[in-house]
């Protein structure tokens, strides 16, 4: 089977949504969770632990502008916020290098799908991923043939007639 642009499209797009990626922005937020909740009063802290809906989000908007703020001057900063700190820098730089393996797999799976022009081609190629690809089926060319009539029927079904057919068709009717 010829390997065409959309079935290595499509092959790329597979092998890449076969690898699991890591929530990153759960990860994310847990830890600004944890942040705000060390800058909350104990009472509201509760409150948003548990139900962070309940507390205003301009509260909360100005604890994470605060915090991003202390971030970049360190000496206003906790222990455990240093720590925390870090686990934030530490999942954006995961999140890079994810990206980066990512990129490098598409870039490697999409280089081996263009050197070759067949299917069979790319299954040879990166068996690990031979899954991805389209089977080559038999077709039978009866069912071709009535599939292209069909096509063929409705579009003269939608073809609209012109006044000239009419008229030729009028004047072939015999009454």
């Amino acid at each position: 089977m010829k390997l065409t642009k959309t079935i290595r499209h499509e092959f790329c797009k597979k092998v890449l949504e076969s690898i699991p990626a890591p929530d990153f922005a759960k990860m994310r937020a847990d830890t600004w969770k944890k942040i705000i909740i060390g800058r909350l009063p104990t009472a509201v802290a509760k409150v948003y632990n548990k139900h962070p809906e309940f507390v205003a989000p301009e509260l909360v908007a100005d604890i994470v502008k605060q915090a991003t703020n202390d971030f970049d001057r360190d000496a206003f900063l906790t222990d455990y916020e240093r720590e925390l700190a870090a686990a934030l820098f530490e999942i954006e730089s995961q999140n890079d290098r994810f990206k980066e393996k990512l990129s490098k797999l598409r870039e490697s799976v999409m280089t081996a799908a263009l050197s070759v022009t067949t299917v069979n081609g790319v299954k040879k190629l990166l068996p690990q991923y031979a899954e991805f690809l389209p089977n080559e089926s038999k077709v039978d060319n009866g069912e071709v043939q009535q599939a292209l009539f069909d096509i063929g029927e409705t579009v003269k079904s939608l073809t609209p007639v012109s006044s000239k057919q009419k008229r030729k068709s009028r004047s072939k009717c015999v009454v």
